[in-house]
């Protein structure tokens, strides 16, 4: 018996993988997961928008393609990656790129299933337990699947936009963590690896990232201690972190190079450092008591939505239960949520709904464990028909404020403004 992250005793099971599990219980949750992938991306193909969209799609479209800088933080793993695909897919780029971003969050709603099953392997660790391997599987599709076809979580998969692949990486920079904080001392350190790895990438991608860490730090913090082994700990993913941010080198290197889009000149030391660390965006974070209260106001509203009324209160139940069972666990979800919560209610910014992807993964946390509850409490029937009966209201609900499928509004704005113009005209314009 070896203690796990999460303060109960987990049986050691002979045969087990690299992640613990034996093979027939990790294979339920891959299912899982191609499952949550094949119902979300056709759903998010036949919704998403086939040009041009509004905010700074448009914008990040053609930075992806011309292999340019965008407004800040640069995102240079999201460009360099759109912009290959862009280039080797022979099909209007526009397109294909909206495509690439359906297809990052049907694979971060896989990520999330995974996620949400080792949550729930937590608090029913052993296959003999009321809710064996395939039941917790089922319910971590299930909350996976309800939190994709959340509004704020079903938007980001319309348009090629940096949230889309942070909906991917988000769940699985938590998913790696908890490996490594629950890995045994023989695969610590490629644990350690991946996880650093993949945590820097997501620097790269967006710095919202940082609002992970508060509860990863105290899932770490539970299982090591503030002591000499927990700093050990964290020293050793330094470098992997490191590597992680490479990507960022772009953005000195193609500024040199004078391209199209050159947004806040990366080539100097200064421009570098203003860019990535988003120093534009300052002025906006915690401005003043009324813009809070704004954003507050529409965050008490949109969240509830996301979750049709009725799916917090089963998050509510989860959040008791996994206090419970797992306090550090519901610590980390909590933070998630309240983190979120704090930074989307403090950002002077119009289009607020990308900013709550941390406080949905927090309740989703929750979601996932109340299922369970249900069925430890009132049977599996009652816990199946809950589970579909939310799912179908949440895409009943919100297809019409997710599908794009038919927008034509920018493109149609472009032509009507650039069509008229001679060769080499030069357009200027106020905000």
């Amino acid at each position: 018996m070896r203690s796990s992250v999460m303060g109960e005793q987990r049986p050691a099971v002979a045969g087990a993988g690299r992640s613990g599990a034996p093979p027939a219980v990790a294979s339920y949750a891959g299912r899982a997961a191609w499952i949550a992938f094949a119902l979300t991306a056709p759903l998010y193909l036949a919704t998403m928008n086939r040009a041009i969209g509004f905010i700074d799609r448009g914008e990040l479209a053609a930075v992806a393609y011309t292999f340019g800088i965008p407004h800040a933080t640069g995102y240079p793993t999201l460009m360099l990656i759109g912009g290959a695909l862009a280039h080797l897919v022979p099909l209007r780029p526009v397109l294909v790129l909206n495509a690439f971003a359906a297809v990052l969050v049907a694979a971060g709603a896989a990520v999330l299933t995974l996620l949400l099953d080792r949550v729930l392997a937590t608090v029913a660790p052993t296959v003999g337990a009321t809710a064996g391997a395939r039941a917790r599987g089922g319910y971590a599709l299930g909350a996976a699947s309800f939190t994709a076809l959340s509004v704020t979580w079903w938007q980001q998969a319309n348009g090629f936009e940096v949230y889309a692949l942070h909906a991917v990486l988000m769940p699985l920079v938590v998913l790696l963590c908890l490996r490594w904080v629950d890995a045994p001392a023989a695969a610590a350190t490629r644990a350690g690896w991946a996880f650093a790895l993949v945590l820097g990438l997501a620097f790269t991608n967006h710095l919202t990232t940082v609002l992970l860490a508060p509860g990863l730090l105290a899932v770490a913090v539970s299982r090591f201690g503030f002591g000499r082994r927990f700093w050990r700990r964290v020293a050793s993913l330094v470098p992997p972190f490191l590597i992680g941010l490479l990507p960022y080198a772009w953005l000195p290197l193609r500024s040199a190079m004078s391209p199209r889009f050159d947004w806040g000149g990366t080539r100097t030391l200064a421009g570098f450092v203003h860019q990535v660390t988003g120093a534009d965006y300052r002025g906006w974070m915690f401005a003043d008591p009324a813009s809070f209260a704004t954003q507050a106001r529409y965050l008490l509203w949109r969240v509830p939505w996301d979750f049709v009324w009725l799916g917090l209160l089963v998050a509510a139940l989860g959040a008791l239960w996994l206090a419970r069972r797992a306090p550090a666990l519901a610590g980390m979800a909590a933070l998630f949520t309240l983190c979120g919560a704090v930074f989307a209610a403090g950002y002077r910014i119009l289009d607020l709904d990308a900013y709550l992807l941390t406080t949905i993964l927090g309740l989703a946390t929750f979601f996932a464990a109340g299922l369970l509850r249900l069925h430890e409490r009132l049977g599996a029937r009652v816990a199946i028909i809950c589970t579909v009966v939310l799912v179908a209201l949440a895409a009943a609900l919100h297809w019409s404020g997710a599908d794009e499928s038919g927008n034509r509004l920018v493109e149609h704005r472009v032509a009507d403004v650039l069509g008229p113009l001679p060769p080499r005209a030069m357009l200027i314009t106020t905000s």
